[in-house]
């Protein structure tokens, strides 16, 4: 029995002294914490003396953005002759537990202390560093690792090269310029457009542009995270965007639709080339108000509708293309049998009686006269956001007026100096008229501006009949006549009628001006 005892206690004491040699003195494989190795080799070569970055995220989420927030962990390392022809291995120590955990690289090129433009650059594992900053690409996880290969080969590149095809649905005047702003953003900007454009680009459009399109390139675009473009017709050549422009963003959205917020603009980051349709007009409320050709106009509020105070001058449809002019009295009174030919006129200032010098001054101050057909096109005469005025636009007018509302639907000359007193009077302006000029209360400043009849011959301006008693301020409504659509709706305003508004249906041949409008 103490035979037993003894072998049992030596047992005892040998397992204790086996189990002391293999425990450290200090428990430090108990303690080793877990580290991950960086073995990183060179293909594109730097001078020796860079800094070498090696950057560690950890993450909670797979593909957050980390590297938009500074690194957890940082490794620098100035590198010899040795390091960039053998390579070397870095060690993130004490290696932290995460469920995701994320490494870039860089070599410092130009001395920054940051990464920047031409700086050698990597994300783990293969990938472009550029390309994952800008979404396109996604680093691999390295959590579980313990360790990894990084080959620095890659320039890192804030530039590219960029590309934007312009096409003309709505065709602007020959000599108009096309402006292309940029603006970078780090993250999502909605506003954009309130702030001065990074980059500028503009050219001055020929009539080879205009119908065939043109490109506009750049070779030093930022590769920036958020890149918004907005190309722009700048209409009245003041170099800014304004009310009457043409003006589109990328995927085709309009601008008009993205400032109200009705549409929220597309980045162009990550594109290298774009096409974009110039084909929307900005419509701004307090805007200027202004016609493709430039022309700019009064307006007036009267009864809940805003006018303009001048007769339309616009020579082309609100896409550009070109109205028909310069037609002989022949061919004016054709222009029906001829497939219902748009067609503006100027009255000719030589039978003015010596009122008007030039035909300059004459579209100045009377506008244009339009036949119905011109009046009646879809592509518009008026500016963006405006419509030629209605029947009922002017039935509104006249009600503002003082028509009585039982004589508003009536045909021919309606009012007497009874039931509408001095209703022609309130809308002619103050100046311009024979016999009796106006009081223009509402402000309409309606001028005998003259016809031109369907057979081509013109008339009634201020100096027609005895005095000027046939002179007349003719406008045509957009309100077919009937329903061939030959007839249209007019409004004739007489020298010698004072009381009187004219409403009655004449053929579309007939030229006559345009007053534009809008709801307020």
């Amino acid at each position: 029995m103490k035979n037993y005892n003894k072998l049992l206690l030596g047992l005892l004491s040998l397992i204790w002294i086996m189990g002391s040699c293999t425990k450290s003195p200090k428990g430090e494989l108990e303690d080793e914490k877990p580290k991950l190795d960086a073995n990183i080799s060179f293909v594109t070569k730097p001078d020796p003396g860079k800094e070498l970055f090696v950057n560690l995220w950890y993450t909670t989420e797979e593909n957050e953005l980390f590297h938009q927030r500074d690194a957890d962990v940082v490794l620098r390392h100035t590198l010899t002759e040795q390091d960039i022809e053998n390579g070397l291995t870095l060690t993130f120590e004490d290696f932290q537990e995460s469920p995701y955990a994320y490494v870039t690289a860089y070599v410092d090129m130009d001395g920054d202390g940051e990464l920047s433009h031409d700086d050698i650059a990597y994300a783990y594992f293969e990938q472009s560093l550029r390309s994952l900053i800008r979404g396109s690409a996604q680093a691999n996880n390295v959590s579980h690792r313990q360790f990894m290969t990084i080959v620095m080969e890659e320039l890192y590149s804030t530039v590219v090269s960029f590309e934007a095809d312009f096409t003309f649905t709505i065709k602007p005047a020959e000599g108009t310029k096309l402006f292309l702003n940029l603006y970078y953003a780090d993250q999502e900007e909605l506003n954009f457009y309130q702030r001065t454009p990074d980059e500028v680009r503009d050219i001055t459009l020929t009539e080879e542009h205009i119908e065939n399109g043109v490109q506009i390139s750049l070779n030093d675009m930022q590769d920036m995270p958020y890149i918004y473009a907005m190309a722009y017709l700048d209409i009245n050549g003041n170099g800014e965007l304004n009310h009457g422009d043409i003006a589109v963003s990328y995927n085709g959205k309009s601008m008009t639709d993205i400032i109200s917020g009705q549409e929220t603009a597309s980045s162009i980051a990550g594109q290298e080339y774009v096409a974009i349709d110039m084909k929307d007009w900005l419509i701004q409320d307090d805007g200027v108000l202004r016609d493709i050709d430039g022309n700019v106009y009064e307006t007036v509020v009267i009864g809940g509708k805003e006018w303009m105070t001048e007769n339309l001058k616009v020579t082309r449809f609100k896409n550009g293309d070109a109205i028909v002019t310069g037609l002989s009295n022949t061919e004016w009174a054709a222009t029906f049998n001829n497939g219902r030919v748009r067609a503006y006129a100027v009255y000719p200032y030589t039978e003015s009686g010596g009122t008007v010098s030039s035909e300059a001054e004459m579209i100045a101050k009377y506008g244009l006269l339009y036949n119905g057909y011109a009046v009646e096109d879809t592509r518009g005469l008026c500016p963006a956001g405006w419509r030629v005025a209605s029947d009922d636009d002017f039935k509104a007018l006249e009600e503002a007026a003082g028509m009585p509302n039982d004589l508003l639907d009536a045909t021919s000359w309606r009012g007497t100096p009874t039931l509408s007193p001095n209703v022609g009077l309130k809308l002619r302006s103050t100046e311009g008229w024979p016999l009796l000029v106006g009081t223009d209360d509402l402000g309409f400043k309606a001028l005998p501006a003259g016809v031109r009849a369907e057979t081509g011959v013109y008339g009634n301006f201020i100096n027609a009949g005895n005095n000027g008693s046939l002179a007349r301020a003719a406008f045509w409504t957009s309100t077919n006549g009937n329903e061939s659509g030959t007839l249209g709706y007019r409004r004739l305003i007489e020298s010698s009628r004072p009381h009187s508004v004219l409403r009655g249906t004449v053929a579309k041949r007939e030229g006559y001006c345009v007053r534009c409008v809008r709801d307020r």
